[in-house]
């Protein structure tokens, strides 16, 4: 009894060790902070803390981002749309107290078949710590070579925090607001 109870450990050892690398490793580069001369839009928070997205294309950058001037800065407003032929973006965005690239960390980025998935820890406030602190807009970007996913999932300090089908058309959640013509 005893060796079939090892036997059984070790079999549920090695599948918990192989579903947690079940993905092929997908290369990715960190956007930093303050790259470009924007901010993301507004969304109900209340309803959804955390906003999540892969953005594709220009136009779902423009959906997102919105332009922000400031005197003296030679920054770009968004990346060039050659970008988006090559690479699209994994965007997390929270209001945060405090503007820091710290809050966010990427554990890894793997893809299986056709699907996608982020893992990355946050370390900042959630809604309900937050009291009545001004509150700051801090996205993480993660650039990825471009490619067809059906599916992205976002997991957020090992939890799942949503999953975008994008064969179905969802690319973000909350949903953009469509663009004003």
């Amino acid at each position: 009894m005893r060796k079939v109870l090892m036997s059984l450990a070790v079999v549920l050892l090695a599948g918990c060790a192989s579903a947690s690398t079940s993905g092929r490793p997908v290369a990715y580069e960190r956007q930093e902070l303050g790259a470009f001369l924007n901010f993301v839009g507004n969304w109900d928070d209340a309803k959804h803390p955390v906003l999540y997205a892969v953005i594709r294309t220009p136009e779902d950058y423009d959906r997102i981002y919105h332009p922000a001037g400031v005197m003296g800065a030679d920054r770009p407003y968004a990346p060039k749309p050659e970008f988006f032929l090559k690479s699209q973006i994994l965007l997390v965005c929270r209001l945060v107290p405090k503007l820091s690239q710290k809050q966010f960390v990427t554990e890894r980025v793997e893809e299986a078949g056709n699907e996608l998935t982020v893992y990355y820890r946050y370390a900042g406030p959630t809604r309900a710590s937050r009291g009545n602190a001004a509150m700051f807009k801090q996205d993480f970007a993660l650039y990825v070579p471009k490619k067809e996913y059906v599916r992205v999932r976002f997991i957020e300090n090992g939890a799942l925090l949503g999953v975008l089908e994008l064969a179905a058309g969802q690319w973000t959640v909350p949903p953009a607001r469509p663009v004003e013509k």
